[in-house]
């Protein structure tokens, strides 16, 4: 008697285990969120893509704890939603889903954007510019100059997000002297600076999520050079950083796109600028020099 009840102990506890191994779940949308809580609104601490299969670790309301490797390539425990899973294998449990409109209502809770944030890179290139009210002398043309644009920057997680970006770019403008396009005669303002662009970003919608960028920028002149070129192209450079007020205050707006790639997520963004101080130091009445830039950027998010 006392040996079958040991033999019956021992294969208690051999099958207790296998008959506690919880569903297998399988990713049914694109991009899958795991999240610290069984909360809609818990930090997202994983991602995990279309038909990856999880091991159920247990269950609370419609959420199943679960672990899954994150993008630092850790393997760590949160909660994926029922909505965006089937189940393959039920490994013994017993069907307890939650009513339809239960179910509805938890998925409504599902945020349909990508809510990441984090700090970047970002490099690109600008078509700068100037807005001027006093008309041009006659024959004069005023077009952009081609410059560069890079930095670092950090945003926040959610549909509505806050992005603080540290930039450094050049800038100017060019005017031909004569509408010959032959002519080499032309002045070009050259100009460096650094600016703070305090962004609100607007996320859209899921996957593949296009976004909207408003906000203010502050910045500081680093430099600043006319260029005059003769008809022969012959140039002479003079620095004028003294002429013109160094303090930069500017809108901005724009938008573009977030792609994943890897473990790190990929945003091709354009934004225009508009000057809103007059970089004229001691103008004349009705005188006035505002930079604008067209800037077309690709940015790293980590």
């Amino acid at each position: 008697m006392r040996r079958q009840a040991l033999l019956l102990a021992l294969v208690v506890a051999l099958c207790g285990p296998l008959a506690a191994k919880g569903p297998i779940l399988k990713v049914k949308v694109r991009t899958a969120n795991v999240r610290s809580a069984a909360d809609a609104a818990a930090p997202v601490i994983a991602r995990v893509g279309m038909d990856t299969l999880l091991e159920s670790l247990g269950r609370d309301g419609a959420w199943y704890r679960i672990r899954a490797t994150n993008d630092a390539g850790r393997v760590v425990a949160g909660f994926i939603h029922n909505s965006v899973v089937d189940v393959v294998d039920r490994g013994g449990e017993e069907r307890g889903a939650l009513p339809a409109a239960a179910r509805n209502r938890e998925a409504a809770r599902e945020p349909r954007w990508r809510a990441v944030g984090g700090p970047k890179l970002l490099a690109g290139f600008t078509l700068a510019g100037v807005s001027i009210p006093q008309p041009l002398f006659l024959g004069t043309i005023k077009s952009t100059r081609a410059g560069f644009a890079a930095g670092a920057g950090f945003e926040t997680g959610g549909r509505l997000a806050l992005e603080l970006d540290f930039m450094v770019a050049s800038g100017g403008a060019v005017f031909k002297m004569a509408a010959d396009p032959s002519s080499k005669k032309r002045v070009t303002f050259v100009s460096g600076a650094v600016s703070l662009p305090l962004l609100v970003k607007a996320r859209l919608l899921r996957g593949t999520a296009p976004f909207l960028l408003a906000g203010g920028e502050a910045g500081y002149l680093l430099s600043h050079k006319t260029v005059s070129s003769d008809v022969a192209g012959n140039e002479a450079t003079e620095d004028n950083i003294a002429e013109v007020n160094r303090l930069l205050f500017g809108l901005v707006f724009g938008g573009g796109v977030e792609l994943r790639a890897g473990a790190m997520d990929l945003l091709l963004e354009a934004r225009y600028r508009i000057g809103l101080n007059n970089m004229i130091k001691e103008p004349e009445p009705g005188e006035s020099m505002k930079y604008t830039a067209l800037m077309f950027m690709a940015a790293l998010r980590f």
